[in-house]
């Protein structure tokens, strides 16, 4: 299963360190500050997650924002025909 994770603070690397040990495939990581993407390798890294969810195949996302952000992410989510975690 390809999996992608929007937002890398506290949680998300959390999620990215629970995926690797369960072996899963991360192939892309969005987050809006740039100093969070580095130290990933082998992953594609965007800023923006509509352009992430639209340029990658993504059988489930991790959405690892704050709260208030969830909702529009997991609406446009659905729309690119991706499940949520």
């Amino acid at each position: 299963m390809k999996a992608a994770i929007i937002g890398l603070g506290v949680i998300g690397k959390v999620h990215y360190d629970v995926l690797k040990r369960q072996g899963e495939d991360i192939v892309a990581l969005c987050d809006i500050d740039a100093a969070k993407l580095n130290g990933y390798d082998n992953v594609k890294k965007y800023f923006d997650y509509k352009k992430m969810l639209d340029e990658e195949k993504i059988d489930v996302v991790h959405i690892c924002t704050p709260h208030y952000l969830h909702v529009p992410m997991a609406i446009y989510s659905r729309g690119a025909s991706v499940r949520l975690a």
